[in-house]
């Protein structure tokens, strides 16, 4: 092919038309790339780009040519920098940390470590998505990452992608510093302004009886900080448990605690994972990117249990192409079923 000229529109599909001279004829001939996420198409086109007739090349592999000229090269570039895998994901979940503050009983994690995920992770996953309807921040404890979190909204603002709201449930550390709540509020406030529907945003605190185990019942709770105080009444802050309950203490309902992690020979309660599906370009379900890059469908595993040997593992972030596939071959499998 010879004599590329590239352009960028994004109509439904992500294009790029270019045309090549037929020297035998004489004359020019006007084609189109068309990538919908299942199959790359190539079709002939009219010189407006509307498409004339089909010829299906998903089953080869179709590369770029690279064109010789800047500005061919520029537009392409511009292409595959604008290209998004997925329209939108009902539930996005980063963890952002596998570091803890406390050795909970219950914990489904298992045991802490001493890992914070990767912002190239948390960037390509964002930079190929469209639209977010639920983002979750999890850990670890959230707020011992809170760079994370506000380079998350970073990301979203560079790559203009929609959020719905976000969700974040913590233990309370950062109401146990003044400079770790400064910043952790100021994060949060931010991506208040930025979500789409702020009332549905929440922050939960829990006054779980494991976490009164581990601060100790003769030291400060974070409950009982005068960071609480001034933060108790914002319509998104909320706290999990009743701030009485120390007083009422109950005893643990283990049946109500997700066997797995640290809780896996007490816990009761089998979860019922549920595999995401993948609909016009959309994920459909929870999509979990963890600290390590690991991609799972669902959430609520444990660290161990991350990993290829389960059902429920899509892939690693640094190859969507992979997450993608094991998405679809899945969906097929269940509809034979």
């Amino acid at each position: 092919m010879e004599h590329f000229k590239y352009m960028y529109t994004h109509a439904g599909f992500c294009r790029v038309h270019y045309k090549r001279k037929d020297e035998k004829k004489h004359l020019w001939l006007y084609y189109c790339i068309m990538d919908d996420g299942d199959s790359v198409q190539m079709y002939r086109c009219s010189k407006d780009g509307e498409p004339d007739y089909t010829v299906d090349i998903s089953e080869t592999k179709f590369e770029f040519e690279e064109p010789e000229d800047q500005y061919g090269k520029d537009l392409l570039q511009h292409y595959l920098d604008s290209f998004v895998v997925f329209n939108q994901v009902d539930e996005l979940v980063i963890e952002v940390t596998r570091r803890c503050n406390l050795e909970c009983e219950h914990c489904c994690r298992g045991d802490r470590e001493n890992l914070d995920i990767d912002v190239e992770y948390i960037e390509t996953m964002i930079k190929n998505i469209s639209s977010i309807q639920s983002l979750i921040f999890t850990g670890g404890e959230p707020s011992m990452n809170i760079g994370a979190i506000n380079k998350t909204l970073e990301i979203c603002k560079k790559y203009n992608v929609y959020v719905n709201q976000i969700y974040i449930a913590s233990n309370g550390f950062f109401l146990m510093k003044d400079d770790l709540f400064s910043e952790f509020m100021y994060t949060i406030f931010n991506w208040w302004v930025y979500c789409g529907e702020k009332e549905m945003m929440s922050v939960d605190i829990s006054n779980s009886t494991f976490h009164e185990y581990e601060y100790g019942f003769f030291s400060k709770t974070p409950l009982e900080t005068k960071n609480w105080l001034s933060i108790r009444d914002i319509p998104f802050i909320n706290m999990k448990y009743s701030e009485n309950k120390k007083d009422e203490y109950e005893i643990v309902d283990w049946n109500k605690v997700i066997p797995t992690g640290r809780a896996k020979f007490y816990g009761g309660n089998i979860h019922p994972y549920q595999h995401c599906e993948m609909e016009d370009g959309a994920i459909r379900g929870t999509f979990y990117l963890s600290a390590d890059g690991t991609i799972m469908s669902d959430c609520d595993w444990s660290y161990e249990e991350m990993n290829k040997d389960n059902e429920f593992y899509l892939g690693h972030i640094t190859n969507l192409a992979e997450v993608i596939n094991t998405i679809k071959s899945r969906m097929k499998e269940e509809e034979m079923e």
